[in-house]
């Protein structure tokens, strides 16, 4: 009876401790868990074809570019970033090193905002971890968002774009592999 009572004691400490572990942090950039995987490769999700604010979740799309109008980069070769927008309100992703999840709003005139996010704290090269810490900053800075074709643009609220995303397709053949 005693092992029984420690172990129904232990499970809710254990995820209270988790939960409490997932706040933001001071820079900007998602709070973290580790899960001891490494996610440079994360699954893309599907693709993304229609016009208007419900196009935003009508599949996945892949970073094409990070920063303002006139000093966007392309990501780190070998790297990708990517999101995907849920129906129910839930952004996942990756940042080209970590998994990310948390969740959106939009409103008003293609308004966008995004909740504090949670991701995982595997450890990149230095230049893949600066381009996961500035595409996390940009999301903070996302106010709205705008969809031409198949690319994604997200903009600052003085209407700079600071990140632009191109629709992906399923490359997933259902095997985990690539």
């Amino acid at each position: 009876m005693r092992i029984l009572l420690s172990r129904a004691l232990a499970v809710p400490a254990v995820v209270l401790a988790v939960l409490c572990g997932c706040g933001p942090t001071d820079r900007g950039a998602p709070a973290v868990a580790d899960d001891g995987e490494s996610s440079a490769r994360a699954e893309p999700p599907a693709p993304a074809t229609a016009a208007g604010p419900g196009a935003l979740t009508a599949g996945g799309w892949r970073l094409e570019t990070l920063g303002a109008n006139g000093t966007a980069v392309s990501p780190v070769a070998g790297t990708e970033v990517a999101v995907a927008f849920a129906a129910d309100g839930r952004i996942t992703g990756t940042g080209g090193c970590n998994r990310f999840s948390g969740s959106y709003e939009t409103g008003e005139g293609r308004a966008l905002s995004f909740s504090p996010l949670a991701a995982t704290r595997t450890a990149c090269p230095p230049e893949i971890m600066s381009q996961e810490d500035s595409f996390f900053v940009a999301l903070g800075r996302v106010a709205s968002f705008d969809i031409e074709g198949d690319r994604l643009s997200l903009a600052a609220s003085d209407g700079s774009r600071v990140l632009r995303f191109v629709a992906v397709e399923d490359t997933d053949d259902g095997d985990g592999s690539e």
